[in-house]
């Protein structure tokens, strides 16, 4: 009965861990025990002052396996220098918390550092054109770092691209129609300027500018 215990000691290899009297003798928990091979036993006082000890039991405590993947882009994906890319962490990191996340490209290139929930996705907007080797480092609240595999990317150039979708190539008129010529252009982030229509390759027809520009009537 609980009631003719005085106090319970619990040991781990031969080393008291804890003593307790009074309330919760037969149960104690051990928080964040460090990874090793334990030993463990009690040691019980009745009121009438009679020791006794419990069995010894093993127990293994493996550490804590903690990582960190990017799960987006994959290796060796290729981006025109318009896009922005969106890379992707996961993170097993059990009851330690995150403190903080640095990406981190070609070994120094630090892109952004992160704390918080928003800490394992970041936007790289309109990297420059190159090929890039990167990574992630991460900083749990027990002082861990834990760094990701190195994946491979390539941004290469923007390549704009104009075409004429109206009339179609062999088209026939007759002198008394009014062609109307419509495009379709590519320029990705940046801006038209102005389109210029010309004629047998050196005849000019049109230079536009502002909002009609891909349009000639």
């Amino acid at each position: 009965s609980n009631d003719s215990l005085k106090s319970v000691n619990y040991y781990v290899n031969d080393i008291l861990l804890a003593e307790g009297e009074m309330g919760e003798l037969l149960s104690f928990n051990w928080t964040i025990p460090a990874p090793a091979a334990y030993n463990v036993f009690a040691q019980v006082l009745h009121n009438n002052d009679s020791l006794y000890y419990s069995d010894t039991v093993s127990i293994t405590v493996e550490p804590l396996v903690t990582s960190l993947t990017i799960t987006s882009p994959e290796a060796n994906s290729t981006f025109s220098e318009t896009d922005d890319i969106t890379i992707s962490l996961t993170a097993e990191v059990g009851d330690f918390i995150i403190d903080s996340i640095v990406y981190i490209v070609d070994d120094t290139s630090r892109l952004a550092g992160l704390s918080g929930e928003n800490a394992l996705s970041y936007a790289w907007q309109q990297p420059t054109v190159g090929d890039y080797a990167l990574h992630a480092s991460m900083w749990l609240n027990n002082g861990d770092t834990v760094y990701s595999d190195t994946i491979n990317l390539t941004v290469e150039p923007f390549l704009p691209s104009l075409s004429i979708t109206s009339p179609t190539d062999n088209a026939v008129f007759t002198e008394a129609d009014d062609i109307g010529i419509v495009l379709s252009a590519d320029s990705g982030r940046f801006g038209i300027d102005s389109i210029v229509y010309i004629l047998n390759d050196t005849d000019s027809l049109a230079l536009l500018e502002g909002e009609d520009k891909l349009e000639y009537l």
